[in-house]
């Protein structure tokens, strides 16, 4: 019944998609986070009167007062255009499925997004997430991948993140449940570039079971002298962290990135599980529009990066 009614909701929102300009649907959306918005800018407001972080707060409030509310309220979204992503989305038409053509190589979209237009932004949504500025970026200068080593991307989704460093690991985990995501990894990671890539159609999580697993399982033949951990799993992250307690403590060096922005506290909360790792959060903040309701605090830390050696 619940699988009908999702497969109901999908098919909805495609149609509305199509019927629908671009233009249109971003005039609507900011009519329906009007409530949204007045509730985010009373605790911008709040925190600039209370000296907390102030010429940061200030210059999102001004972006959200002449731009509207969104995920990302800084003015690098402006460099990133529909159009330029829309010419370079192309159609697969043995595979019925949508690609964009990233570092040289095809990266396939979930078939939920089957126009050219839902398939530019899924990638053009990926392109801003990953900016230089942007608070969900995984990498920095002094917090990055550990090279030669094995990558686990929990919560794989298209898999740019292993996509973009297949050069730079000799194996590659990629754990996703969702079968529309896994049909795109199985195309994406078909040809030469797939070898050293496993992909488990599991969620990770603190247990072991049909449909769950566990990182300390799946890596427990592993030699952990290097390991990069990559993690965004909509607000399971505590539940993965637990099922990792002994990869993480077994690796000469690990390297994690961790999104901590799903649940209202995971940026305190999930520092338990790095106790022994120098760690940062990524810069800015974002705001979590795809919660089903919105809690405080809205203005949320996107990244954890944390490094053990």
């Amino acid at each position: 019944m619940l699988s009908n009614m999702n497969n109901i909701t999908i098919k909805l929102k495609h149609i509305y998609w199509k019927l629908i300009p671009y233009p249109c649907r971003k005039k609507l959306e900011q009519i329906t986070l009007h409530r949204y918005k007045r509730k985010v800018i009373s605790e911008l407001k709040s925190n600039i009167k209370n000296k907390n972080n102030v010429q940061e707060f200030q210059k999102i409030l001004d972006r959200i007062i002449t731009h509207g509310l969104c995920v990302y309220n800084y003015n690098f979204v402006d460099n990133y255009s529909l159009q330029q992503y829309i010419k370079n989305i192309r159609y697969d038409k043995d595979k019925a499925m949508y690609y964009a053509i990233r570092n040289g190589n095809k990266m396939y979209l979930s078939k939920k997004y089957n126009t050219a237009e839902m398939a530019a932004i899924c990638y053009r949504n990926i392109c801003v997430e990953q900016d230089k500025n942007s608070p969900h970026r995984y990498l920095s200068k002094n917090f990055n991948i550990i090279r030669g080593g094995i990558l686990v991307d929990i919560g794989a989704a298209e898999g740019f993140f292993s996509l973009d460093n297949i050069n730079n690991f000799r194996k590659i985990y990629l754990i996703e449940y969702d079968l529309n995501w896994i049909q795109a990894l199985n195309e994406t990671f078909s040809n030469e570039i797939g070898k050293k890539v496993i992909i488990i159609s599991k969620f990770a999580s603190d247990i072991n079971n049909d449909h769950c697993i566990t990182i300390d399982k799946l890596l427990q033949n592993e030699n952990l002298d290097k390991l990069t951990i990559k993690m965004d799993v909509e607000g399971a992250e505590a539940k993965v962290l637990d099922g990792c307690k002994q990869c993480f403590a077994l690796a000469k060096e690990v390297s994690a990135f961790i999104t901590c922005y799903h649940r209202p506290n995971d940026n305190k909360e999930l520092l338990h599980y790095i106790k022994d790792f120098k760690y940062e959060f990524s810069q800015g903040y974002m705001i979590n529009l795809f919660e089903k309701k919105l809690r405080k605090p809205y203005l949320r830390k996107g990244i954890i990066r944390a490094r053990k050696k």
